[in-house]
């Protein structure tokens, strides 16, 4: 019988599992790695802290992941597929840690963990991590992040692949008014003539990855990057809309210690600065 970790859901789990692998795990973790986890594996240099013992394969996030896209015959037909595919996949004497619960995968009969629900991802994951495979104690997460020092170069990612997530334009306005060159706003994609000259592109995890540890503090929306900007041990400030994404849940040990996010109602323009203006300065 063998303990292996399966990340089958999104990259921000990913990487939530390799950070905890990265600063606390004493030896390296079997992996089977799906085709969507490739390129970011490789960009956080994951065979540092995993060995790939095989592949599962997904394309990309499963359907059984993503059920609010379960509407019509043919995400069905794809979410049947693919739990037919699992079940043929898995071997019914290992152990696999998974990223996330779902009920729905325990119909394979394998033997499957995951972090307890409702917990904060990062202690949950060290937790169950922890009871297969050689950890070091979990220290304050300010042991790991220093905060200590001036942020005189500050990077706002502000865009989520979910668009309800991603910080308000207004408001991006407003803090780079307030901070006048020590702001730079990074996007993915390529430059288009409406955007400002100052606004920086990047067009993968490698360039995203050299901008997050060129800056000393990283301001982004709730999504994938201000998971990488913890796994590099970079500061980080997160800033909510008023949906519900806005839990602790998510959240970095970091960002919880200090204080380092906030939530945008449509109107606080003012007492987000007003927060950032105490850390930044």
């Amino acid at each position: 019988m063998e303990t292996v970790y399966l990340p089958i859901r999104a990259l921000g789990d990913f990487i939530i599992t390799a950070t905890v692998v990265k600063n606390y795990s004493l030896e390296k973790l079997p992996v089977i790695l799906p085709p969507y986890l490739v390129d970011i594996f490789k960009a956080i240099e994951g065979d540092k802290y995993f060995t790939v013992t095989g592949s599962i394969d997904f394309p990309n996030q499963p359907a059984f992941f993503e059920l609010y896209k379960v509407k019509d015959r043919q995400n069905l037909s794809r979410l049947l597929k693919q739990l037919a595919h699992v079940f043929k996949s898995l071997n019914k004497r290992d152990i696999y840690l998974l990223d996330y619960r779902s009920k729905r995968l325990l119909f394979t009969g394998a033997k499957l963990r995951w972090p307890d629900a409702g917990e904060n991802n990062y202690l949950g994951k060290y937790e169950l991590f922890s009871k297969h495979f050689a950890f070091k104690a979990h220290p304050e997460a300010a042991v790991i992040i220093k905060n200590d020092t001036v942020y005189a170069k500050v990077l706002i990612i502000p865009d989520s692949r979910v668009k309800t997530k991603s910080i308000n334009e207004g408001l991006i306005d407003d803090i780079t008014t307030n901070f006048p060159g020590r702001i730079q706003v990074a996007r993915f994609g390529a430059v288009s003539p409406d955007d400002k000259p100052s606004t920086i592109f990047y067009s993968g995890f490698d360039q995203l990855i050299s901008l997050l540890n060129e800056f000393d503090l990283v301001i982004t929306a709730e999504s994938l990057p201000y998971h990488l900007a913890n796994y590099y041990n970079k500061p980080h400030f997160v800033i909510y809309n008023d949906t519900r994404h806005f839990k602790e849940t998510f959240m970095t040990p970091f960002m919880i210690d200090n204080n380092y996010f906030s939530n945008f109602t449509g109107n606080n323009n003012s007492a987000i600065i007003k927060k950032l203006e105490e850390i930044i300065s």
